[in-house]
């Protein structure tokens, strides 16, 4: 579960605000980073970068790239004045044990001007104990917009 607070990174912001990034029908995947990872949310982060690579988790039925997120749908809420980005939580079946710190949300279909850029950053506070792991998005949606 994804117990921690969520930081969305500067570059999603901008890109969201130009209408180039498509949150339905680009293909966003979920990556799960152990303790190493120091997040900037400044510049361009993308999953290519070295402090990416380097501390996504390796471990068994886990493959790196992450998961898509499915069932994801936008909607608007006039009772909250808001407007709401939701998915179905991801999980990882029989996830081999391992530490995991962070949950990075990043594009994998934009390309330009950088390749896969970085979205949103969840602070992880539960292991892997070798069962089905489940990030589990708030019942409010993953991204809301007041």
């Amino acid at each position: 579960m994804a117990e921690g607070d969520a930081t969305v990174y500067n570059n999603f912001k901008e890109r969201l605000l130009h209408g180039e990034i498509d949150l339905v029908g680009d293909n966003l995947k979920m990556i799960l980073l152990g303790s190493g990872y120091t997040p900037v949310y400044t510049g361009n982060p993308a999953y290519a970068d070295t402090a990416i690579t380097t501390n996504e988790i390796s471990t068994t039925n886990y493959t790196a790239g992450g998961e898509s997120l499915g069932t994801k749908s936008i909607s608007q809420d006039d009772t909250a004045n808001r407007g709401v980005f939701d998915a179905a939580d991801v999980v990882w079946t029989s996830l081999g044990t391992t530490t995991i710190a962070h949950a990075i949300l990043y594009d994998d279909t934009i390309t330009t001007p950088t390749a896969k850029p970085l979205l949103i950053r969840w602070e992880i506070g539960t292991n892997s104990n070798g069962n089905n792991y489940t990030l589990s998005f708030h019942t409010d949606g993953v991204l809301l917009l007041s």
